[in-house]
This record gives C-alpha cells, sequence and structure tokens, in this order.
C-alpha cells in the first residue's frame, strides 16, 4: 500500500476519531540534532565546572540534610 497524498506532500495526516480528529503521533521532520559545534561548546562548558561526585540521589540527600552538596 503506497503514501497518501497528505504523507507525499508533507502534511501531518490526521486520523478522525468519534468526535473529533486527533493528529497522528509520528516525530516532525523539523527536528534536527543540534550542530556539532554547539555540542562541543556545551561539553567544553560541562568539562570546566567541578565535579559533584556521586549520583543525584546522594547529592539531594546532601542537599537536603544541610551538607554541602559540592564535597564528595
Amino acid at each position: 500500500m503506497g503514501a497518501s497524498s497528505e504523507e507525499q506532500s508533507g502534511n501531518e495526516p490526521i486520523v478522525e476519531l468519534q468526535p473529533r480528529a486527533v493528529p497522528t503521533g509520528r516525530p516532525s521532520p523539523r527536528l534536527r540534532q543540534p550542530s556539532h559545534e554547539l555540542v562541543t561548546s556545551i561539553v567544553e562548558r560541562a568539562r570546566r565546572r567541578p565535579r559533584v561526585g556521586g549520583n543525584a540521589v546522594d547529592l539531594i540527600r546532601r542537599m537536603r540534610d544541610g551538607e554541602d552538596a559540592f564535597q564528595p
């Protein structure tokens, strides 16, 4: 079975359900990966930041208990 004319034209097909129409759940073709330069800049910035140490649960517990969250 071939693609409908809506799919070929790039429009999102709509599945009709009673009493209203609902768009199908496919990802948008307009979504793109971030540029290589953006990813590189984010990684460089993250490397300059101090390490927190441990995992997220331990960090939250230290913050809750009033301890210095940035000391392992």
